[in-house]
C-alpha cells in the first residue's frame, strides 16, 4: 500500500490526471506520515531518505534535498543499503548532515536482518490501524451542539433526521445560498411566494411552514405558536431532551416536518406539482403515525396512554412485562 509503482507513498508528486479521490489522499500525507512509522529489520521495504523509520523521522523532512544531493542517493534507495552484518554502514565520506544523522542513531537503535520490515500504526496501542484512530486523530473537533440528540436518537428515521440536520447547519441548497453561488434565480419563496427564501424563513418564519408546524405541534398537544427552527431547538433542549416517549414523538415530529417541507419546496420547483396545508398535514401525521406503530417498548403510563390515543395507536407498542 505504501509503494507507487516502486516509489514511496511520501515523495511521488501528485499527478495531474488522478482522480479527485487520490489527489485528496495525496494531500493527506504531511498530516498522517508521523503516525506510520517503520520498524527495521532487513531494510529491504522501507525507503532510506523518506520512510519514517529514523529517531528523527523522515530524513528529508529534516535535511531537505541536501542529504540526498550531498550522498549522491536516488530518492529510491532502501534502508537495506547502509546494513552490513546487522550494523549500520554509514558512508566513508560524511558531511555535516550525515554527522548529524549518525549523532541522532542511538547505539541500541540496530536492524534486525534475520526478520521483515514491519509498518506500526503509532496512534494505537498494539500498533495495527483502525479507522477509528485515524478518524479521531485527523477530523476537526466543534463545540459540543445541545441539539445533537434532538436529531440523532435510537428511534430516528435517517432520511428525516439527515434533512433536519443539513437545516440546522444551513447546507441545504436554498434560493438565498444558491444566488451566492452566482446563480441567477428568482429568490421568492414557493410556499409563500411572499418573501424570498432562506433557511431561517423556511424553517419555520414561512407562513406556509408556520401553519404546517403549528398542526404538528397541536398533535404533539403543545398550544404555542411556532419558533423559528433555531428558537425551537434551545426549548425543545430544555423540554424534550429525554428518551421519554413524549420526547420520541416530538423529534419524530420535528424531523419529519422539516423534512416534508423541504421535499414539498422541491417538488414544486422542480415537479410543478403542490400539496394544500390540509394535504401536507396529514402526510406529515402519516408517516410519523406509521414509525410510532412500529415500536413496542413504550413504558405504560397514563401520559403515554394519552399520546397513543391521540395518535391512535394500538397498545402493542406498549411493553409486555411478564413479571
Amino acid at each position: 500500500m505504501y509503494i507507487l509503482k516502486g516509489h514511496s507513498l511520501w515523495g511521488i508528486p501528485i499527478p495531474n490526471d488522478a482522480s479527485w479521490v487520490i489527489r485528496k489522499f495525496l494531500k493527506l500525507r504531511d498530516i498522517c506520515q508521523g503516525w506510520i512509522r517503520y520498524c527495521i529489520g532487513d531494510g529491504e521495504d522501507t525507503f532510506l531518505w523518506i520512510d519514517n523509520w529514523h529517531p528523527l523521522g523522515a530524513l528529508y523532512k529534516q535535511f531537505d534535498d541536501s542529504i540526498v544531493t550531498n550522498r549522491g542517493r536516488a530518492l529510491r534507495a532502501k534502508v537495506s543499503s547502509i546494513i552490513v552484518q546487522g550494523n549500520w554502514r554509514w558512508p566513508r565520506q560524511r558531511s555535516q548532515v550525515m554527522m548529524a544523522v549518525m549523532r541522532h542513531t542511538p547505539e541500541n537503535f540496530l536492524p534486525n536482518p534475520l526478520t521483515k520490515d514491519k509498518v506500526i500504526w503509532t496512534l494505537s496501542p498494539d500498533g495495527c490501524y483502525s479507522i477509528k484512530t485515524a478518524w479521531e486523530a485527523c477530523r476537526h473537533r466543534c463545540s459540543f451542539q445541545h441539539w445533537h440528540l434532538l436529531v440523532w436518537f435510537s428511534q430516528n428515521v435517517p432520511r428525516w433526521s439527515f434533512i433536519l440536520w443539513l437545516a440546522i447547519l444551513e447546507r441545504l441548497s436554498t434560493k438565498d445560498r444558491i444566488a451566492k453561488w452566482g446563480i441567477s434565480i428568482n429568490p421568492v419563496c414557493v410556499l409563500c411566494m411572499a418573501c424570498e427564501e432562506s433557511h431561517a424563513y423556511l424553517f419555520f418564519d414561512c407562513q406556509f411552514s408556520a401553519i404546517i408546524w403549528s398542526r404538528v405541534l397541536r398533535k404533539n398537544n403543545i398550544s404555542r405558536g411556532p419558533f423559528s427552527l433555531h428558537q425551537e431547538l434551545i426549548w425543545a433542549s430544555a423540554q424534550r431532551k429525554g428518551k421519554s416517549f413524549c420526547s420520541t414523538v416530538y423529534k419524530l415530529s420535528l424531523a419529519a416536518t422539516s423534512y416534508f417541507l423541504w421535499g414539498e419546496r422541491n417538488m414544486r420547483i422542480f415537479q410543478n406539482k403542490s400539496r394544500d396545508v390540509d394535504g401536507l398535514v396529514a402526510a406529515i401525521l402519516d408517516a410519523i403515525r406509521a414509525k410510532l406503530c412500529s415500536f413496542n417498548s413504550v413504558k405504560f403510563s397514563c401520559l403515554n396512554r394519552q399520546i397513543c390515543d391521540d395518535w391512535l395507536l394500538s397498545s402493542r407498542v406498549f411493553r409486555i412485562n411478564n413479571g
